[in-house]
């Protein structure tokens, strides 16, 4: 579960972050290394590095 905040008049803004989310998860390794992270801080930054690849 997650929610993704958009300021008003963002327009298609959030659209590539929930193209970039779908992008993310697709992958089998990362879906593996979430639900294997054991707290919140530690899954923030995960997905950072994840991201940053």
């Amino acid at each position: 579960v997650f929610c993704l905040l958009i300021p008003e008049g963002g327009d298609d803004y959030h659209l590539a972050h929930l193209a970039r989310i779908a992008q993310i998860l697709r992958d089998p390794n990362n879906c593996e290394t979430i639900r294997q992270t054991p707290d919140a801080e530690e899954l923030f930054n995960k997905l950072l590095a994840i991201d940053d690849d």
